[in-house]
């Protein structure tokens, strides 16, 4: 009796692993990884709200960030036996984080401090327009109408988006476009470096220079911590959930269903920050800002587009 029940079992666990290593279920469960990164991604400046309201300063905030993420992902990365970057390669991706990707997330999350997440969350989402514009001018690449169809509905959209903030900081809507065009920027000088390494040992890397940046940042001006218990919990949620789970189901859904098809998901981010935002801090979400929300998504959606002869670009994502 014992022993047909160890069969049936084993015959049970067969059919389940037969099950999710189809190809429905891998897909499935990629687009689940994408989505949860998308979700945990969008939700960072309703964290980034409450951190803020204990009088964290930026430059704080994001040491604080990057130094609890980059422990968390050095963590996956050596648990995991990932390949470790060598050589050039180390000081150029030291480089981006320290440079580059510092730059971007320092411009996002001020502009969290002048106008509501939803907008700076959708004016981030104008980087695959500055990566087409970029490649056209500088790497040559061919302008196509379906390129030219997206640059439109881009345009179009953030229109719409501005125009009905009513009051809205100019401060904070410059600094979320200088946020898209330094993360478009940051995509075209790392995708050859990225391309010779495992992406989470890059990331890794990335995140520690990052965190080293913001130290000798609040080194230099004031390191200010938050002073409740609450204050510490949206902070490591933003480390923790918004950072270093969402890179690693980013990175684990792209390995299932590819680079352009998680690109064309993760176009939710915006979409959840509008939603989580609004849940929260009760932000009111007009027709006109929906509609111009839909135009830049679609613009996204469009750009991720590749042809089938094409390779996918390599894929690192942080904020």
């Amino acid at each position: 009796m014992a022993a047909r029940r160890g069969k049936n079992l084993q015959g049970i666990a067969r059919v389940i692993k037969k099950g999710y290593n189809s190809p429905v279920m891998q897909s499935l469960y990629g687009f689940l990884l994408i989505f949860l990164s998308a979700v945990s991604f969008g939700a960072i400046p309703v964290f980034t709200e409450f951190v803020y309201r204990e009088g964290v300063n930026t430059q704080s905030l994001l040491f604080l960030r990057f130094a609890i993420a980059s422990v968390l992902i050095w963590g996956i990365v050596l648990s995991g036996g990932k390949k470790l970057p060598r050589g050039k390669d180390i000081l150029i991706l030291f480089l981006l984080g320290f440079l580059g990707y510092s730059g971007q997330s320092f411009s996002y999350f001020k502009a969290l401090k002048f106008i509501p997440p939803a907008l700076v969350a959708i004016l981030l989402y104008l980087y695959p327009v500055f990566v087409t514009l970029l490649s056209t001018f500088i790497l040559k690449e061919k302008i196509t109408r379906r390129k030219i169809t997206a640059l439109f509905l881009a345009v179009a959209g953030t229109i719409l988006v501005i125009g009905i903030q009513k009051g809205t900081d100019i401060r904070g809507i410059l600094l979320g476009i200088s946020a898209a065009v330094i993360y478009s920027v940051y995509i075209i000088t790392s995708s050859k470096v990225l391309k010779r390494n495992n992406t989470l040992s890059s990331t890794a890397v990335i995140t520690s220079s990052s965190a080293v940046f913001f130290l000798s940042f609040c080194i230099k001006t004031e390191l200010i911590l938050p002073s409740s218990t609450f204050g510490w919990t949206n902070m490591v949620l933003i480390a923790a959930v918004s950072t270093a789970v969402a890179v690693y189901a980013f990175f684990a859904g792209v390995k299932l269903i590819g680079a352009v098809n998680s690109s064309m998901i993760s176009t939710f981010e915006p979409v959840a920050t509008m939603f989580l935002a609004s849940a929260v801090f009760s932000y009111k979400i007009t027709v006109l800002q929906t509609a111009g929300t839909v135009l830049i998504i679609a613009a996204a959606v469009l750009l991720s587009l590749r042809d089938v002869k094409r390779p996918a670009p390599a894929v690192n994502r942080i904020l």
